[in-house]
């Protein structure tokens, strides 16, 4: 298993080989485009940059440990199977030489009739030996095909590692086509979406005023048109109110 150093993450230089400096060097391809491209401003650029620092160190170190880990497991994995696969041997070996042996008292059996009964408890004692190394066999099988269980829990386990880091990556490109271009951006259609409210919510209220206003010197001339109208109410205010209304409209 390789040991984790620095040298793995970054050589401290601009274009070196660590992860860390390869994600950045990507990485200050894409910015340098988009701020050529003036879709990060001057006043944007070290907040970007900065983030995708922050983003790139934190991605190589996890990736560096995941790797860690799945190498570090499949050696384990490794020996363990190797170690099976002894104990397997071995008891093989046992097995037969067990078999030897029982072939053996039959045939002490067959020709010494005296020692029947002693060779026949020998015999039952071999062939319960024979039955634990059978358990024993079994055990190892089924241990063997946990392992491979194990094994492909981990082959999954690092397919969900890449597919979060290129989740995290599209995150990060999602986020910099946010902040990317603040007048073409989504932020920018909001920001003209809020404006456009602002205006109508202004045009409401002078259509509303004028309105009143109108509605107010309607009323009063169909009651009484000798009547003088309040000084907010001349016909001149009346008709600045319907005037901007319209300009505004």
């Amino acid at each position: 298993m390789t040991d984790i150093t620095v040298a793995t993450i970054t050589d401290g230089i601009i274009g070196g080989s660590g992860v860390f400096d390869k994600l950045m060097e990507a990485t200050n391809s894409h910015i340098l485009r988009e701020f050529e491209s003036n879709r990060i401003t001057a006043t944007d650029y070290a907040t970007v940059y900065l983030g995708a620092i922050q983003s790139a160190l934190s991605t190589s170190l996890q990736f560096v440990l995941q790797e860690q880990q799945s190498e570090a497991q499949a050696d384990l994995l490794k020996q363990q199977k190797l170690n099976l696969i002894d104990d397997l041997i071995t008891n093989e070996k046992q097995r037969d030489n067990i078999v030897a042996k029982t072939n053996i008292s039959d045939a002490e059996l067959l020709n010494v009739p005296k020692q029947g009964a002693i060779l026949t408890s020998q015999n039952n004692n071999l062939i319960a030996e024979r039955n634990v190394i059978n358990v024993q066999d079994d055990k190892i099988l089924a241990e063997i095909a946990t392992m491979f269980k194990q094994r492909t829990l981990l082959d999954k386990n690092i397919l969900k590692a890449q597919s979060e880091i290129d989740l995290l990556n599209k995150k990060i490109s999602t986020e910099n086509g946010q902040t990317a271009d603040i007048n073409g951006g989504v932020i920018g259609a909001q920001i003209a979406l809020y404006k456009k409210q602002k205006d109508g919510f202004d045009r409401d209220s002078e259509q509303k005023a004028a309105k009143i206003m109108a509605d107010i010197y309607s009323v009063q001339r169909s009651t009484d048109e000798a009547a003088a109208l309040p000084l907010g109410l001349t016909g001149a205010k009346i008709t600045t109110a319907v005037d901007k209304m319209n300009a505004n409209a």
